[in-house]
């Protein structure tokens, strides 16, 4: 049983770190923009329905595509997603600050939720390759405790920021937080495919393992916990 806590864990499981700081780092960006969203689209005529609408879009979206983007990052790499998740993230944020109706903001929001199915189920996967199986739970916590943390200090600094300058510059604040997010997980995290995925299993057609994959996920207990942490969040 391993023992390993603190920055000794960090320093043997690098990757950890460096996806925990990311993860953290655009959680603060994404939760920027929560305490003054419903207000934001008030300005341009959405109704209450509409908001709820609005913000059901990125759950859509991000339920829908994740599995999809989960398969092509083991065929692509772990890595090479999630760096193409935040620049996503980095576009849509900064639209936001550009739109002109309602619809730019459904169109907007489920972009978000395309980029968080391209990043989290990456980030899980380098941090669940990159550890021994003994100290895997303990670093699942430390990213859990990542995205957690960070939604504590996110919207209080949005609200100050749009209180001071406007509703658009949280979104281009939280843009522009994920360019450097970026320039960090090329830099420092080490792509686990190579090590962890055979090349028969790389090279097997995806649709085949997406079949594979749902099956797989429908019939166990984690997907039902999962389903019952997600009605539970957007309810």
């Amino acid at each position: 049983m391993s023992h390993v806590t603190g920055l000794k864990f960090f320093r043997k499981y690098p990757n950890v770190l460096v996806v925990c700081a990311g993860t953290f780092m655009s959680m603060i960006g994404f939760g920027m923009i929560f305490p003054f969203f419903p207000l934001y689209a008030e300005r341009f005529g959405a109704t209450p329905s509409q908001i709820g609408m609005i913000a059901s879009m990125f759950a859509l979206t991000r339920t829908a595509l994740a599995t999809p983007f989960g398969a092509l990052s083991d065929r692509y790499g772990r890595k090479r997603m999630m760096m193409a998740g935040f620049l996503s993230y980095s576009v849509a944020m900064s639209l936001f600050a550009f739109a002109q109706n309602v619809n730019h903001l459904f169109i907007f929001r489920g972009l978000q939720g395309v980029a968080s199915a391209m990043v989290w189920p990456s980030a899980q996967a380098i941090i669940a390759d990159s550890t021994e199986h003994e100290d895997r739970g303990r670093a699942m916590a430390y990213f859990s405790a990542s995205w957690t943390m960070s939604m504590i200090i996110g919207p209080a600094f949005g609200g100050f920021i749009a209180d001071f300058y406007g509703y658009e510059a949280p979104f281009l604040i939280a843009g522009g937080i994920m360019i450097p997010i970026t320039v960090l997980i090329y830099l420092y995290v080490a792509e686990t495919i190579k090590s962890k995925v055979s090349i028969l299993t790389v090279k097997e057609p995806v649709v085949r393992r997406l079949r594979f994959r749902f099956n797989e996920i429908r019939e166990s207990t984690y997907f039902l916990t999962l389903l019952g942490l997600m009605v539970a969040t957007f309810i």
